[in-house]
């Protein structure tokens, strides 16, 4: 009687230990959470003394919450039937936690001294590299620390917890995410900067400005190509010119991979307009280069691309400017002038590319002039590039290493087999520039209906017409292209490309429910479907195409990623089921 009276209080003691230990663990987390949220706020507001008290307040927080990991009550209460899963679970939180504060706080604070909105500006056209050099070895740290707790995050076990706590580490899994991906572009950023700014001699780039309204798989065609140097920070327009201006080649300027002849024909290497026919950025980027340095002469270093979307996104830190023709460009007209406007207003195309060209200059002048808030277009880029908008390819092969790995690579299809990817690109077939009334919903599902267990994949792609009835009559000829390519005015004809994702074999297709055979061609390791729609004023139309993976690998999600017009690409969810023909 007396052992079962001793282990009894044992328990309870135990019992009001864990709780004890729990609510303090509570406490510890909810205010290391409020202070995370602070945190950001006096980031974004610039509030860095204050910043650093809460960066402090944070520490202490974490490291309170990580001595959970050195209770050996806690330890031994983990293996209690019922309540140890939840227990392990709340301990690896803590772990997690407590690790993040120690090793990401500190470098993300000196980060803020360093790298303040003062030493990003541009002043006079010149960006303090110095202090970009300065802040690469934190950057370096805060990118390790937060991969490292996303990895320890994405292993902490889950089996049998109760719901709550489940919800808790999903969250907690996809803000430290989205804080690993910041941080390893924020990385990657400050260790390319100081070269490509020209530290060490320097640079000469091209600027390549796509125009949505007539689409290319890469973004748009291209409308304006300039000739801008970095020489140690100091940025400068050197030259500009329309993308028509450089005519027509009578063979490719560079030799083509029978791959990309056969999908995109040897016109991506022959008119400086089409060399973004190809979502690959980096055959994009070397067929530009040698085009210009074909004509102009010179070295040409790397080659960027941007968008009148991302221009838009720009005039946010710059506010309202006012261009050559007496128009004032903002971040809400944008769009609407650069791609709508202008054609209704100047029927001559070599006005149009002119009004183009020197919109884009007069843009890039706010910015290098110092006008613009650097925090806010740091942020502009980054959506951009985010968005598929912004790529870079830089001529060095250590430099476009680096950058094969991030967002701005351009839109070439990820090769991650832990999350299969779809790539969805549009190429105008009309000759004009409709592209401001194709609307495109992209949706994509998977589902495991073989008894192999290999998965399905669909991807849905559905285009509409929203040209009003009568654009035969109300649209420009330049904007219809006035029947030059056997396009009905008003119409919009497009060629979809469907890149598969990787491992994976072409099951088949539908054109609005009803079996279709498209091309099917591949692009170096990558399976592509191809397949040419025409819509008038009104008409849509769904192409549907569904492939196998190549190994039993669950259902797993299809992700997928496109083509930008002047709205972003976005994906929907599909509910499959395996009755019918496809999957």
């Amino acid at each position: 009687m007396t052992v079962v009276i001793v282990l009894v209080a044992v328990l309870l003691v135990m019992a009001a230990w864990v709780a004890i230990r729990a609510l303090q663990t509570k406490s510890d987390l909810e205010n290391w959470v409020t202070s995370a949220g602070r945190l950001r706020s006096q980031v974004a507001a610039r509030d860095l003394t204050a910043a650093r008290a809460t960066a402090d307040v944070l520490t202490e927080s974490g490291a309170s919450a990580a001595t959970l990991d050195r209770d050996p009550v806690w330890r031994a209460a983990e293996f209690v039937p019922f309540i140890g899963d939840d227990l392990r679970a709340i301990r690896q939180v803590a772990d997690v936690v407590g690790d993040l504060s120690s090793r990401a706080v500190t470098p993300a604070t000196r980060l803020l001294a360093t790298v303040s909105p003062t030493s990003i500006e541009l002043r006079d056209g010149r960006i303090d590299v110095a202090a970009l050099e300065r802040a690469s070895p934190d950057a370096a740290r805060l990118a390790t620390a937060l991969k490292r707790s996303r990895d320890d995050a994405d292993a902490i076990q889950l089996s049998g917890a109760l719901p709550p706590i489940r919800s808790a580490v999903s969250r907690l899994r996809s803000a430290l995410g989205r804080a690993s991906e910041q941080a390893s572009a924020a990385d990657t950023a400050l260790e390319l900067a100081p070269a490509v700014l020209g530290a060490d001699g320097p640079r000469r780039y091209l600027v390549l400005v796509e125009n949505n309204a007539e689409l290319r798989a890469g973004g748009g065609i291209v409308g304006a190509v300039a000739l801008v140097t970095a020489d140690r920070g100091r940025i400068s327009l050197v030259q500009e010119e329309s993308g028509v201006s450089f005519g027509h080649r009578a063979e490719p300027v560079l030799p083509l991979s029978d791959d990309t002849r056969g999908l995109y024909g040897s016109i991506v290497g022959e008119y400086m307009q089409d060399v973004t026919l190809t979502p690959r950025f980096s055959t994009s980027a070397r067929l530009a280069r040698a085009m210009w340095t074909e004509r102009f002469g010179g070295r040409v270093d790397g080659v960027v691309a941007i968008d009148p979307v991302t221009l838009g996104y720009v005039l946010k830190s710059t506010g309202p400017i006012r261009l050559e023709s007496g128009d004032t460009i903002t971040a809400s007209n944008a769009v609407q002038l650069l791609l709508s406007d202008l054609y209704a207003r100047y029927p001559d195309p070599r006005a149009q590319d002119a009004f183009f060209a020197s919109a884009a200059a007069s843009v890039f002048a706010g910015v290098t002039g110092g006008g613009a808030d650097p925090v806010d277009l740091l942020q502009a880029v980054g959506r951009g590039a985010a968005e598929g908008r912004v790529a870079l390819w830089s001529a060095q092969p250590s430099e476009q290493r680096v950058l094969a790995a991030t967002s701005l690579r351009g839109l070439e299809p990820s090769r991650d087999d832990r999350l299969p990817t779809a790539g969805v690109y549009l190429n105008d077939a009309t000759g004009g520039k409709m592209g401001v009334y194709l609307a495109e919903r992209v949706s994509t599902g998977s589902r495991v209906c073989r008894a192999d267990g290999r998965p399905s994949w669909v991807v849905d792609v559905q285009l509409t017409n929203t040209a009003p009835a009568d654009a035969a009559e109300r649209l420009p000829p330049y904007v219809t292209g006035a029947g030059a390519f056997g396009v009905d005015p008003g119409d919009i004809r497009t060629r979809i490309l469907v890149y598969a994702p990787s491992a994976a074999a072409f099951l088949g297709a539908t054109l609005d429910g009803e079996p279709v055979e498209p091309q099917v061609a591949r692009d170096g390791s990558y399976q592509v479907v191809q397949r040419e729609t025409n819509l008038g004023p009104g008409q849509s139309t769904v192409l549907r195409v569904a492939w196998v993976g190549a190994t039993e690998s669950g259902a797993a999600p299809l992700a997928a990623k496109g083509t930008p017009g002047i709205r972003s690409f976005t994906t929907r969810r599909l509910a499959l089921t395996c009755a019918g023909p496809l999957p």
